[in-house]
């Protein structure tokens, strides 16, 4: 199913910040020679969370001095998006957690594994998917009070999984400039900065195993999450609550509209809001461009070893 559509046109977006405005112009006569790049530049324009991140990519296009440079800065972010996607799904689960493995306290270390993750994430969610609320299978077999809340309630039992929100770190360090016109294709910097994922507040040292940087999962959950087929935005009404929204009408349909996070310690943090808006413009972006459909048919592809290739094959959407 395709969801991509045209960009927006100029008099309908940015009509209080001129220098988005202007940006944007550049964009959208460029849209019928270079459509998926184009579309995915402009609506990482669209969709950054902030002014700030949004005067960025704004002053990103501004220093494109050629039309050619502007379809190049598209072609890095969709280059960013594919890495994103690779790194998410090469995270693998940890293994089943055996009866002693199951933490009854509250810990007071740091993790620096996944399995250590997904230990803590699993007391700081209550041993439940913090979307559905299904209680993790391995859970309710160490802990007798899960079975008396089993029975008491309508809760089900599922496999659950510690599902991240950025893959790695190190490639979201700020670490080195770009100078104007020049884009990092071998990182993934751009977006992060444009998107706030990891700059303010940043990953700790514990890195991607950060408490912040994960969400305890129903397993079908998790891999409609991780690969943007869903993704959550703030009410703005609840701290720690926000809207479940999917890329396809029926996705999703069997979970909470809304959902609300809780700790059951406040030494436990929650997954940070700065974190998941920045998932969910990447979703919006892959969703509205089309990028999302073209992304997973490149990786099932294993012919088309880049998207320059692939993009040589088929670069209009479907």
């Amino acid at each position: 199913m395709n969801t991509a559509v045209p960009l927006p046109s100029v008099q309908d977006v940015f009509t209080e910040d001129e220098v988005a405005r202007t940006a944007y112009t550049r964009l959208v006569p460029l849209e019928n020679q270079a459509e998926l790049f184009i579309r995915v530049l402009g609506q990482v324009l669209i969709q950054a969370p902030s002014l700030e991140e949004r005067a960025l990519v704004a002053q990103r296009i501004h220093d494109c001095a050629t039309n050619q440079e502007l379809i190049e800065l598209g072609k890095s972010h969709l280059e960013q998006f594919v890495e994103y996607i690779k790194g998410l799904r090469a995270l693998s689960s940890p293994p089943k957690l055996a009866r002693g493995e199951i933490l009854l306290n509250i810990p007071t270390v740091a993790p620096r594994s996944h399995l250590e993750a997904k230990k803590q994430a699993l007391v700081r969610d209550n041993y439940r998917c913090v979307v559905s609320g299904f209680v993790d299978v391995d859970g309710i077999e160490a802990l007798p009070r899960l079975e008396k809340d089993i029975a008491t309630t309508s809760a089900m039992i599922r496999c659950t999984e510690c599902c991240h929100i950025f893959p790695e770190q190190g490639d979201w360090d700020d670490s080195d400039s770009e100078e104007p016109g020049h884009h990092n294709n071998s990182s993934r910097f751009t977006l992060a900065h444009v998107f706030g994922g990891a700059h303010e507040p940043s990953l700790t040292e514990t890195g991607i195993y950060d408490l912040r940087n994960m969400l305890t999962l129903e397993t079908g959950t998790c891999a409609a999450f991780r690969e943007f087929m869903i993704w959550l935005e703030p009410t703005g009404e609840v701290a720690s609550q926000y809207r479940l929204v999917g890329r396809y009408a029926h996705y999703g349909k069997d979970l909470p509209e809304v959902v609300t996070f809780f700790s059951t310690s406040p030494d436990l943090l929650l997954p940070h809001p700065r974190f998941l808006a920045f998932h969910a413009a990447c979703a919006r972006v892959l969703q509205l461009s089309g990028a999302g459909k073209f992304i997973n048919r490149l990786l099932h592809q294993p012919k088309y070893s880049s998207i320059s290739t692939y993009s040589k094959v088929r670069l209009r959407l479907a």
